[in-house]
Protein backbone atom coordinates (compact mmCIF):
# COMPACT_ATOMS: atom_id res chain seq x y z
CA UNK A 1 0.00 0.00 0.00
CA UNK A 2 1.07 3.60 -1.01
CA UNK A 3 -0.76 6.41 0.80
CA UNK A 4 -3.17 4.28 2.20
CA UNK A 5 -4.36 2.94 -1.52
CA UNK A 6 -3.99 -0.77 -2.45
CA UNK A 7 -3.26 -0.79 -6.30
CA UNK A 8 -6.32 -2.01 -6.91
CA UNK A 9 -8.08 1.52 -5.49
CA UNK A 10 -5.87 3.32 -7.06
CA UNK A 11 -6.79 1.46 -10.69
CA UNK A 12 -10.44 2.49 -9.88
CA UNK A 13 -9.84 5.62 -9.06
CA UNK A 14 -7.18 6.87 -12.03
CA UNK A 15 -9.67 4.72 -14.99
CA UNK A 16 -12.92 4.43 -13.31
CA UNK A 17 -12.25 0.75 -13.20
CA UNK A 18 -15.17 -1.76 -11.28
CA UNK A 19 -13.52 -4.74 -9.69
CA UNK A 20 -17.08 -6.78 -10.54
CA UNK A 21 -16.68 -8.74 -6.75
CA UNK A 22 -20.95 -9.33 -7.54
CA UNK A 23 -19.70 -11.41 -10.64
CA UNK A 24 -18.07 -13.82 -9.23
CA UNK A 25 -17.56 -17.32 -11.38
CA UNK A 26 -16.02 -20.36 -10.11
CA UNK A 27 -13.99 -21.58 -12.85
CA UNK A 28 -12.94 -25.45 -11.50
CA UNK A 29 -13.92 -27.41 -8.27
CA UNK A 30 -11.08 -29.46 -7.48
CA UNK A 31 -11.02 -31.91 -3.95
CA UNK A 32 -7.30 -32.94 -4.41
CA UNK A 33 -4.81 -30.39 -3.47
CA UNK A 34 -1.92 -30.66 -5.69
CA UNK A 35 -4.67 -30.92 -8.52
CA UNK A 36 -6.20 -27.59 -7.23
CA UNK A 37 -3.05 -25.90 -7.49
CA UNK A 38 -2.70 -26.92 -11.00
CA UNK A 39 -5.37 -25.85 -11.98
CA UNK A 40 -5.34 -22.45 -10.08
CA UNK A 41 -1.91 -21.85 -11.83
CA UNK A 42 -3.78 -22.47 -14.75
CA UNK A 43 -6.76 -20.34 -14.77
CA UNK A 44 -4.54 -17.83 -13.60
CA UNK A 45 -2.29 -17.63 -16.50
CA UNK A 46 -5.17 -18.02 -19.05
CA UNK A 47 -6.26 -14.20 -17.21
CA UNK A 48 -5.87 -11.76 -20.28
CA UNK A 49 -6.70 -8.65 -17.83
CA UNK A 50 -5.70 -9.60 -14.77
CA UNK A 51 -4.18 -7.22 -11.47
CA UNK A 52 -2.60 -10.68 -10.38
CA UNK A 53 1.26 -10.33 -10.46
CA UNK A 54 1.22 -14.19 -11.46
CA UNK A 55 3.93 -15.03 -8.75
CA UNK A 56 1.78 -17.43 -7.37
CA UNK A 57 2.40 -19.73 -11.07
CA UNK A 58 5.90 -19.83 -10.39
CA UNK A 59 5.33 -23.59 -9.52
CA UNK A 60 3.93 -24.27 -13.52
CA UNK A 61 6.40 -25.58 -15.42
CA UNK A 62 7.19 -23.45 -18.69
CA UNK A 63 6.57 -26.41 -21.11
CA UNK A 64 2.19 -25.90 -19.98
CA UNK A 65 2.16 -21.98 -21.49
CA UNK A 66 2.08 -22.83 -25.45
CA UNK A 67 -0.43 -25.43 -24.50
CA UNK A 68 -2.19 -22.75 -21.82
CA UNK A 69 -2.37 -19.90 -24.56
CA UNK A 70 -3.95 -22.09 -27.13
CA UNK A 71 -6.84 -23.00 -25.14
Amino acid sequence: MHNGLRDSDKYHHRLQWEDGWDEVEILDEEPCYRRRLVSEMINIKKQKNSLNLQTDTDGLHKAYIPIINRV
